[in-house]
C-alpha cells in the first residue's frame, strides 16, 4: 500500500467544484507556466491549501530554419507532489492546442517534510515536422534546445514550498543539490480505514505495458477510476493496463457507492526502465599471465565474464589468472530488467602477443541533416582501417527503427543508409565497435 486516504463527501464535492473554478487568463503570447514560481504562496504543514498556477502553449518556433507548430501539449502526470496534494486542470483531457491557455490547480493537505519540491511535469507533445515527444517537460525543452543550439527562452521549473505554519515562506532555491530540495514520500501514511490497494506491476520497461489491478473489501459496487486516464488502458475498471513513457504516480479513485458512499485513493510509484543494458569495458591490464578486466558498461545491474579457459566470474571488476599462455576470446554479458548486451575482446596472454589497445576517440557526423531525402550519409573518424561497425538507429524512445547494419571503416568514403519509411520526426544514431560509440541525432522533416 502506497498511501490510503479517506475523504469524505464533502471534500469530493469541493473538489468537483474547484474544478470548475480554475479557469485560464487571457493569452499573453509568453510561452510556459505563469506566475513565476516565486509568487506561488506556500504550503502550510497541516493545514487546507488552494492554489492555481497558468499554462500558456506556444503558437509555433523555429528548427533550423523550419517553422515547427505545436499541435497540442498534453499534461500527463505531474510527480513530485507533496503527499495528499492533488491537482486539476480546467480541461477533462488535461490537453491544450495551438496558442491556447489553462490552469493548474493544487490543492489539499499535507503533512510531508517541510522544504521544496520540484514538480516533475511529464508531457506528450504533438508538433509538425518533429512528431510526438514524450517525457519531462524541462528535459524535452533541454533536448531540443541542444538539438538546435539555440535557447527557447522557457524554463517549465517549478515548485511547490513546504513549511511549518510558524514559520516564514522560505525563498525558491533553483539548486538542484540544494538542501530545501526533498522528495514526496513513496508512502504516505495516514488514518484511516484501508479499504482499496493496487497491486501489480510497478516496474515496466519503456515500450512495453504492466498491469494494476484494485484490492476491494467491504464495498458493494464501487466506482472505479484510474489517473492520469492517458495512461491506463481501462480507467474505470478494477483492473488495467499502464503505459508510461517516464516514471509515475498512477492513482485509483474508488467510491463506494452502494454504502457510506465515502472515497478511497491508493496511488503506486511506476518505475520504468528508460534504456537497455550497453556492454562495454576498459583495455584490460595484463601482468605476465595475471588480468585486471573492468566494465565499463551503462545501464547495467548485472555483469557476468567469461574468460575463454571455462572460467565465469561476475562483478563490474575481476582478477583472474589464466594457467598457460594463449590467446583467450573473452565476453562480458551485462543485463538489467529489459535486457542484455554482450561486448567480445580477445586476450593474448604470455609471449604469443599484446593485449588490445582501446580504440581511439569514434565520432559520427550525418547529412544532410535537417532532411527529408530517403537516403543519408554518415561521415565516421577515430576508427582503423577496416575496422568493423555497426549503425543502429532509435526514435526518441529508445524503440528500434532500422534493422542494425555492419559495415567495414573506410576513412575515404561515408557511409549511405537509406532512411526509407521513417516518418517525419527525430532519430538517434549509434555506431558502435567494440570499444566505443557514438551517437548523433537526425531530423527528418
Amino acid at each position: 500500500m502506497r498511501y490510503i486516504l479517506l475523504l469524505a463527501l464533502s471534500i469530493l464535492a469541493s473538489v468537483q467544484v474547484g474544478r470548475s473554478q480554475c479557469a485560464p487568463n487571457n493569452p499573453t503570447g509568453n510561452f510556459g507556466f505563469f506566475p513565476s514560481t516565486e509568487l506561488l504562496a506556500c504550503v502550510d504543514r497541516g493545514q487546507y491549501y488552494d492554489e492555481t498556477f497558468y499554462l500558456e502553449n506556444v503558437d509555433s518556433f523555429v528548427i533550423g530554419g523550419f517553422a515547427i507548430k505545436m499541435l497540442e501539449l498534453r499534461i500527463d502526470s505531474i510527480g513530485n507532489v507533496p503527499c495528499n496534494l492533488n491537482w486539476v486542470t480546467n480541461k477533462g483531457s488535461n490537453s491544450f492546442g495551438t496558442g491556447e491557455t489553462g490552469c493548474i490547480r493544487i490543492f489539499g493537505q499535507t503533512n510531508d517534510t517541510a522544504g521544496q519540491y520540484k514538480l516533475e511535469i511529464f508531457v506528450t507533445l504533438r508538433l509538425t515536422v518533429l512528431g510526438e515527444l514524450q517525457g519531462e517537460i524541462n528535459t524535452i525543452i533541454k533536448d531540443l534546445e541542444d538539438l538546435i543550439n539555440t535557447s527557447l527562452g522557457v524554463d517549465f521549473r517549478y515548485f511547490i514550498r513546504v513549511k511549518e505554519p510558524i514559520a516564514n515562506c522560505p525563498a525558491v532555491d533553483f539548486d538542484t543539490l540544494s538542501p530545501l530540495l526533498r522528495r514526496s514520500a513513496a508512502s504516505c501514511p495516514i488514518a484511516g480505514l484501508v479499504e482499496a490497494q493496487i497491486t501489480g506491476d510497478t516496474v515496466i520497461c519503456r515500450g512495453t505495458t504492466g498491469q494494476l489491478a484494485l484490492s476491494l473489501s467491504n464495498m458493494t459496487n464501487p466506482s472505479v477510476e484510474w489517473t492520469p486516464a492517458s495512461a491506463v488502458s481501462n480507467p474505470f475498471t478494477n483492473s488495467t493496463d499502464v503505459a508510461l513513457a517516464n516514471s509515475g504516480y498512477i492513482t485509483a479513485v474508488v467510491t463506494d457507492t452502494a454504502n457510506t458512499g465515502a472515497v478511497y485513493i491508493d496511488r503506486v510509484w511506476v518505475t520504468v526502465d528508460t534504456a537497455n543494458p550497453i556492454a562495454s569495458a576498459v583495455a584490460p591490464i595484463i601482468n605476465g599471465r595475471n588480468i585486471k578486466l573492468e566494465s565499463s558498461s551503462s545501464n547495467s545491474t548485472a555483469a557476468s565474464w567469461t574468460l575463454g579457459d571455462q572460467t565465469i566470474k561476475t562483478g563490474e571488476s575481476i582478477l583472474h589468472t589464466y594457467a598457460a599462455d594463449g590467446v583467450y576470446p573473452i565476453s562480458l554479458t551485462v543485463t538489467n530488467s529489459c535486457g542484455t548486451d554482450v561486448y567480445y575482446d580477445t586476450l593474448f596472454i604470455g609471449n604469443v602477443g599484446i593485449s588490445n589497445i582501446a580504440a581511439p576517440s569514434l565520432q559520427c557526423t550525418i547529412y544532410p541533416n535537417p532532411t527529408n531525402d530517403k537516403n543519408i550519409k554518415l561521415n565516421v573518424s577515430g576508427l582503423q582501417l577496416m575496422e568493423e561497425l555497426t549503425v543502429l538507429v532509435t526514435d526518441l524512445a529508445g524503440k528500434t527503427v532500422l534493422q542494425p547494419q555492419t559495415f567495414q571503416f573506410n576513412p575515404n568514403s561515408a557511409i549511405s543508409l537509406s532512411v526509407v519509411g521513417l516518418p517525419s520526426g527525430v532519430y538517434v544514431f549509434q555506431v558502435k565497435t567494440l570499444h566505443s560509440i557514438a551517437v548523433n541525432k537526425l531530423i527528418i522533416y
